[in-house]
């Protein structure tokens, strides 16, 4: 989910401009081909014999090793009885897909009724909100702990109505100027020409960063960075580029178990895609980090764009269940990425981490893949598109939020298909993604 084409900066040309044309219109073509599977999907307008191709993928992703050998062993599962435990799983999610796209069609629907039932309760009461946490001072993230009072906007003529405060224990203080570096930092992570000097387009605009190490897994077109930012240790995950990250997209479709998550005794189950993507890079990321002196003890932030904020989210869990200090995460436009098991775990191990999933009206991915069998992590902040004021939202699944726009997901998916400006656009007027 996501693209190369974010209105900073265009990537450095492929060595012939044929190819690289052939590439864009690959992905193109990829991007429609998906966005019209899905939507069929969601308006229950599949045939019979998408079960059979799903539940052929699900096979598929079930017989290949559900880890690389060298993330096997960080992990420390055996890789035989992993591939045998997913082949005696592949038959129950080959069984399962077809009531996925069964019950697809009641998601529009009772999506509506949540928003309805929700408003009736809000009464339609709420503020618009402009600024949750004053601009950063010079010591950099730390200075949120000091954020001032939100103070109300008139309601906007677009309708969108934002809620200022969290009931219950006290919410993580989102900011706005914080988050505009973190995108920016998830932006230099589509540089193809991004290296220890820190000298690409969007890294001018996060100076400081040093010590940066590239990762790249061409393959599966999966890539991040590590490197040291004010004393801290910063992680960064591409989105989607090209036609193999595509792929990976697609193959998240289908879910497998996250070893060594879980949660009331049931095992984490993640997008098949996702995982194979970050067991990738793991063993370089681990490395990486320490040999920049990026130990468990030291503040990791995390952040990504699209398929790199699903990255993020696993990175997160799985980085923490191996004692690294995860200190805070943003992340943009990213897709759902595990199932509730795996949101359940995720709130019990990095629930008292600040996690803003910033979202924004009229962006498809953080709709995708349905609500059904997959669940959002993270604390959504959404945005009006083009807009500078957002909606602190209810927890990960807030119908009031980007959840509302479940109805039209088969247009948004369409629109963004034709041109992706509206999920690489985020934090205007700069719009680093």
């Amino acid at each position: 989910f996501g693209s190369s084409e974010a209105s900073f900066e265009t990537p450095a040309p492929l060595p012939q401009s044929a190819q690289s044309q052939t590439a864009r219109m690959a992905l193109f073509k990829c991007f429609l081909a998906a966005g019209i599977a899905w939507s069929a999907a969601v308006l229950g307008e599949v045939e019979a014999g998408v079960s059979s191709s799903a539940a052929g993928e699900v096979a598929a992703a079930a017989s290949a090793p559900p880890q690389e050998p060298a993330a096997a062993a960080t992990a420390g599962v055996p890789a035989g009885p992993v591939a045998l435990k997913h082949s005696a799983e592949a038959e129950e999610d080959a069984g399962s897909a077809a009531v996925v796209l069964g019950e697809a069609a009641s998601l529009s629907e009772a999506a509506a009724e949540v928003r309805e039932e929700a408003a009736a309760e809000a009464g339609g009461a709420g503020v618009v909100v402009e600024e949750t946490a004053p601009a950063m001072a010079p010591g950099g993230p730390e200075a949120e702990a000091s954020a001032s009072a939100t103070e109300p906007l008139p309601i906007s003529a677009s309708g969108i109505v934002a809620a200022a405060s969290l009931g219950g224990a006290a919410a993580p203080v989102f900011s706005k100027d914080e988050a505009l570096e973190f995108a920016y930092l998830a932006r230099a992570a589509y540089c193809h020409q991004l290296s220890e000097a820190w000298d690409c387009g969007p890294c001018s605009r996060v100076p400081g960063v040093e010590s940066v190490r590239v990762l790249n897994d061409f393959q599966r077109s999966v890539h991040a960075f590590v490197g040291r930012w004010r004393g801290r240790c910063v992680l960064s995950f591409r989105g989607t580029d090209y036609y193999n990250a595509w792929v990976q997209n697609l193959k998240s479709v289908a879910m497998r178990d996250m070893y060594g998550c879980s949660a009331n005794g049931r095992t984490c189950r993640v997008g098949a895609g996702f995982l194979e993507a970050y067991w990738a890079l793991a063993p370089g990321v681990k490395a990486d980090l320490d040999s920049i002196g990026c130990g468990r003890s030291t503040p990791l932030y995390l952040t990504g764009h699209s398929l790199g904020g699903a990255l993020a989210s696993i990175a997160m869990m799985d980085l923490a269940l191996n004692g690294y200090t995860v200190a805070k995460t943003y992340t943009f436009g990213q897709p759902r990425v595990g199932d509730a098991t795996f949101a359940t775990a995720f709130r019990q191990t990095l629930g008292g981490v600040p996690y803003f999933r910033v979202t924004q009206s009229g962006d498809p991915v953080p709709l995708l893949p349905p609500f059904d069998r997959f669940e959002h992590v993270g604390h959504e902040i959404y945005f009006q598109a083009g807009a500078s004021f957002y909606r602190v939202c209810q927890g990960s699944e807030d119908p009031t939020c980007s959840l509302q726009q479940s109805n039209q997901l088969a247009w948004l998916i369409l629109r963004v298909a034709i041109s992706t400006s509206i999920h690489t656009s985020y934090l205007p007027p700069q719009s680093p993604l």
